[in-house]
């Protein structure tokens, strides 16, 4: 019998696919990962993760949902105690009432985010975004073919935003604004005059501000944490607010985000879930629970003062660095350094040209994992994360100052 060749198929991608990009947060750790697995003692300041560990409060009500065989389906948009637990929570910390079926539970705030985008926006609309900003805000409002208009910040003004910036950007076909405050990538906690101007301008015109609070409880005193939400019973109809227990509660694996806002789009938001993922992972809700019901005030305790003093640690280092600068941080636990200075410095007969090429030479020469500001929309930057244990972020950054100040 005669053999047939079998050329390799070539799949034809779908235009949406062509859209987006991969992350880059994602490629950079595959890359470290890589490195690691090699043999190279490669330092991981890209992470986006807290170094401690969950709570006790989750892990035991997390263990205690598998022995009680908790392992159903729950209702799509989560279990009603958990939902409840949450509308409790923005009752007693922020003043602001809804009812369960005003919450929608998802698989990470990443997919709730993504909900609301499919549920809202389509062709022909813009969505206002402030940079440097998340990786998945641009290509997530790509998939929903709406268009992406980047209104910029910078850092001597400390990566505030601009309400008369947004105003600027407004036009008839803006159907939403996302603002992330603690900020990731740049630390940046927008301040409660500046939120409350942002939540006015969009009730008076009609726009849906998405507010991304997934770092909330991750803020340096004096600064507190609020919600444009609070603004005003109109500010209140047109807000949507986005959170999760990734971030604060050292929960990433866990994959539990969850929204608030009026209850039709929620609603809008639970029937594109039905189809796409159904409920999040029932264990994990419980332990989202745990987390939300638990004494959780030695982990909050500890947690702050020693994120600001791997801040404060990194900043002196970057100070004793040449070519690099950065503001500081309010909140969350990334510092957005500016390198832009390195460009045209030839290293390894390479010219360093943009943010990508001076992270690609700190972690391939002085082996340290750092961000590239492109995936932020900051091209002259890259995200330093100091999330890390103290003594790892003090070797790490040494090793850049090192590396730098000998170019």
């Amino acid at each position: 019998m005669t053999e047939i060749a079998q050329k390799p198929r070539e799949p034809k991608l779908s235009a949406l696919v062509g859209k987006i990009s991969p992350s880059k947060t994602m490629a950079m750790n595959a890359a470290a990962a890589r490195m690691k697995a090699a043999g190279r003692d490669v330092i991981s300041l890209s992470a986006g993760e807290l170094a401690s560990n969950t709570p006790a409060s989750a892990k035991n009500a997390g263990l205690k949902a598998i022995e009680q065989n908790k392992t159903r389906y729950t209702l799509n948009t989560g279990t009603v105690e958990l939902r409840e637990a949450i509308c409790a929570k923005y009752r007693d910390e922020l003043g602001l009432n809804y009812s369960s079926d005003q919450v929608i539970v998802s698989n990470g705030a990443k997919q709730v985010i993504y909900n609301l985008l499919l549920a809202l926006c389509g062709p022909g609309d813009e969505v206002i975004v402030f940079s440097p900003y998340w990786v998945s805000y641009p290509e997530q409002i790509a998939l929903t073919g709406a268009t992406m208009v980047d209104v910029p910040t910078t850092i001597k003004d400390g990566f505030q935003v601009s309400p008369e910036r947004l105003l600027e950007n407004m036009n008839v076909n803006t159907r939403m604004v996302i603002i992330n405050s603690p900020n990731n990538p740049t630390g940046a906690v927008y301040d409660e005059g500046t939120l409350r101007e942002v939540a006015r301008i969009c009730a008076e015109r009609n726009v849906w501000l998405l507010s991304d609070e997934i770092y909330e409880k991750i803020i340096f005193p004096p600064h507190t944490h609020f919600s444009p939400a609070q603004e005003s019973a109109e500010a209140y109809q047109n807000t949507l607010i986005v959170n999760g227990f990734s971030k604060t509660y050292a929960m990433t694996g866990w994959r539990i985000g969850y929204a608030l806002g009026p209850t039709e789009v929620i609603k809008a938001a639970a029937k594109i879930q039905s189809h796409t993922t159904s409920n999040a992972c029932s264990i994990a809700q419980s332990a989202a629970l745990g987390a939300l019901e638990g004494d959780n005030s030695e982990f909050f305790g500890s947690l702050i003062p020693e994120l600001i003093g791997n801040r404060d640690l990194a900043l002196e280092i970057i100070d004793q660095t040449n070519l690099l600068s950065a503001s500081v941080p309010l909140g969350a636990f990334y510092i957005m350094a500016d390198v832009s200075a390195l460009f045209g410095k030839i290293v390894s007969g390479a010219e360093l040209k943009c943010a990508a090429d001076v992270s690609k030479f700190i972690l391939e020469e002085l082996e340290v994992s750092t961000t590239p500001g492109e995936a932020f929309g900051s091209p002259n930057c890259i995200r330093i994360s100091y999330s890390a244990d103290r003594k790892l972020i003090e070797k790490g950054m040494r090793r850049i100052q090192k590396g730098l100040n000998a170019l």
